[in-house]
């Protein structure tokens, strides 16, 4: 033992941090698929090397630094598996765990120092997105806000804490918020996510009010196939779409009407076509050829 490597013994030390090894292609007959993803971002935190950051004053966040990537991520954390949990990168807010590798290095950092501590719950309120339940705008009180909240937030928020109508305009809730909790803060996703539905929603209603059976006749210098126009009305409403047509079935006509009609309802006033280098000329003829946009 005493001619043991230290080199080895360091890298023995971290794999027992890091638990059990895990097949990453296939689920433990005795974890739930939940529980195996979690484990695998538990163990990549214990093998990689991350920088963590504590906070500089009670409330604000913790910075985890990734030397591979090289980017930094805000993380809210209050314990082990708390839900109250939150990062910023896009594995927390599309694998509906409530935890990432980022989450994890702060809970195992320096030994456990910060697992071992359950942090006080947010003074001050916020509204948010939980990612978890599947994009949901809520709001969470603070231990510090006062009583007088609590009717306020019933008028856009139910007893989940789920906002009840994702077209409203909140402006005004929040400058009530902020005088009764100065502190109140409505996050940027939270935000974004209300602004991205209220234009979904209104898209929606233009096809459906506007050009329910159109062929968008005078949109292009063509007449659309019912199934093309059935696919710019999908496009359009949908805002992010892909068009799996077979090849030669006019996606790109498609394409080219979808964005005219976002042009005529006054939402964009210029398109970026990425494409490969031999299509360019093609684009442009196929531009030139059905409409008189430069």
């Amino acid at each position: 033992m005493a001619s043991q490597n230290p080199k080895n013994s360091r890298r023995k030390g971290k794999s027992s941090s890091a638990g059990p090894k895990l097949n990453v292609n296939r689920c433990p007959d005795d974890m739930s698929l939940e529980d195996w993803q979690r484990a695998l971002r538990r163990h990549i935190a214990a093998k990689e090397t991350f920088g963590v950051q504590s906070p500089a004053s009670e409330g604000d966040p913790f910075i985890v630094h990734s030397p591979k990537s090289g980017r930094s991520y805000r993380v809210e954390y209050f314990g082990a598996a708390s839900p109250l949990n939150r990062c910023e990168c896009m594995d927390f807010k599309t694998s509906r765990l409530g935890t990432c590798k980022h989450i994890e290095a702060v809970s195992l950092d320096k030994g456990g120092r910060h697992a071992r501590r359950d942090y006080a719950a947010p003074a001050h309120t916020s509204v948010y997105v939980d990612y978890v339940d599947g994009r949901k705008v809520k709001i969470r009180r603070g231990t510090a806000a006062p009583d007088a909240i609590i009717p306020l937030i019933s008028t856009l928020f139910d007893d989940d804490g789920v906002i009840r109508d994702m077209e409203t305009d909140p402006s005004g809730f929040i400058r009530e918020a902020r005088r009764l909790d100065p502190g109140f803060e409505w996050e940027t996703d939270a935000m974004n996510l209300l602004i991205e539905t209220r234009d979904r929603c209104r898209r929606r209603r233009i096809i459906a009010g506007k050009y329910a059976g159109s062929y968008f006749d005078g949109l292009l210098r063509t007449t659309l196939h019912p199934y093309q126009a059935d696919g710019v009305r999908f496009a359009f409403a949908g805002g992010r779409t892909i068009n799996a047509d077979e090849m030669g079935l006019g996606k790109t006509v498609q394409a080219i009407a979808t964005a005219e009609l976002l042009r005529r309802e006054g939402m964009i006033e210029s398109v970026i076509i990425i494409c490969p280098t031999s299509l360019k000329y093609q684009w442009l003829a196929e531009i030139r050829r059905f409409t008189d946009s430069p």
